[in-house]
């Protein structure tokens, strides 16, 4: 299907460590908020890693409770029964193993990461808090106004309990994104934005109509339609087999986004008024595209540069659905991460191999 841009927060690390828990958690993987509007979907999308960071912590409580300096005479080593239930025994080292498969590692990484990075940020710190905040907001805003919740209903949806406990996650979630997004950067580089610019730069259009389908004769028929001045609303929802979109004052890097290369370079070539001939497209089988508009072609400067270099971030980003993963690994290899417990440096490892 077309490519359609999603504002996504970045996937929140998953652990992988024995089949079972591989076939539960399966979705669960690592995440970091900074495209505008994206908290929507991260939540939406994250509820089992919220959840999951939640149950790692509370396990990793009673750990804790078990291995407190006050109890060590009762356990004095792991092989020593810490509780029993129905007629069986578990040891301390059993519960640590199990808080380590429940999630302990995922807490873990996420205290480390926002520590570091709270120190790396410091000095934008409010900046980077701010627009989580902003994100939050217009999602609470939309559930409460859209979807009729309360706000207590939004957040026990979401399970939080109440605008604090969401932004606890959010700000954490926010220094990720911004690490990343920022790693990335770096690999952009002023030619690849020159590039871009050559390739798919045009006037802003004040209308684009986009149709895609596998059916070349129904695309044919609305060429006819084009060609007769029919207006997008006598032509939307003709053909079945036609999925007609109509954007309005367009610019060049929008479209890219979300409809991709080859859509954006049929628009470029596109005067005032025109359409093209049905042409071949990678997400549906065949395309046709309609454009108006007069004006010229943006001034290559620097605030255009840095539109272009976000979006060719974010095509990254949409690129490698593990690229969150792979970044922040190697950020906690550069300072220097090591895990002297061997349970939990097995499960690091187990887990990086993921991303290999």
């Amino acid at each position: 299907m077309a490519k359609k841009k999603d504002t996504e927060f970045v996937e929140a690390e998953k652990i992988v460590d024995e089949e079972e828990y591989e076939e539960e958690y399966d979705d669960v993987e690592e995440s970091t908020p900074r495209e505008a509007g994206a908290t929507l979907k991260w939540l939406k999308n994250n509820m089992l890693a919220i959840i999951f960071g939640i149950v790692g912590i509370l396990v990793g409580v009673v750990i804790m409770t078990f291995l407190w300096p006050e109890r060590i005479a009762e356990l004095s080593d792991g092989k020593q029964v810490a509780l029993k239930y129905n007629n069986k025994d578990m040891t301390a080292d059993d519960i640590y193993a199990l808080a380590i498969k429940k999630g302990a590692l995922n807490s873990i990484l996420e205290e480390i990461d926002s520590e570091y990075l709270t120190d790396y940020y410091k000095d934008s710190l409010e900046e980077i808090y701010a627009l989580a905040k902003e994100e939050a907001d217009q999602y609470i805003a939309y559930y409460v106004e859209a979807a009729g919740y309360t706000e207590e209903e939004f957040y026990k949806n979401m399970g939080f309990k109440n605008y604090d406990d969401m932004m606890y996650y959010l700000k954490r979630n926010a220094l990720r994104e911004q690490y990343v997004d920022d790693a990335l950067n770096k690999g952009v580089t002023d030619a690849d934005c020159e590039q871009f610019y050559r390739l798919y730069a045009f006037g802003d259009k004040t209308k684009i109509y986009l149709f895609f389908g596998e059916n070349k004769d129904d695309l044919e028929s609305v060429r006819k339609l084009l060609s007769q001045k029919k207006a997008f609303s006598d032509i939307d929802g003709k053909y079945s087999s036609v999925t007609a979109v109509q954007l309005d004052n367009s610019n060049f890097i929008d479209l890219y986004g979300q409809y991709g290369a080859e859509a954006t370079e049929l628009v470029k070539k596109l005067k005032n008024k025109e359409y093209t001939k049905v042409t071949k497209n990678v997400y549906y089988k065949y395309m046709v595209a309609y454009a108006e508009g007069t004006a010229e072609t943006a001034t290559y400067d620097d605030p255009l540069k840095e539109e272009i270099r976000t979006a060719l971030v974010t095509e990254k980003k949409e690129a490698d659905p593990n690229i969150t993963p792979k970044t922040l690994i190697e950020m906690r290899k550069n300072f220097g991460l090591e895990f002297k417990d061997t349970e939990l440096a097995r499960a690091y490892e187990d887990y990086k191999k993921q991303y290999e």
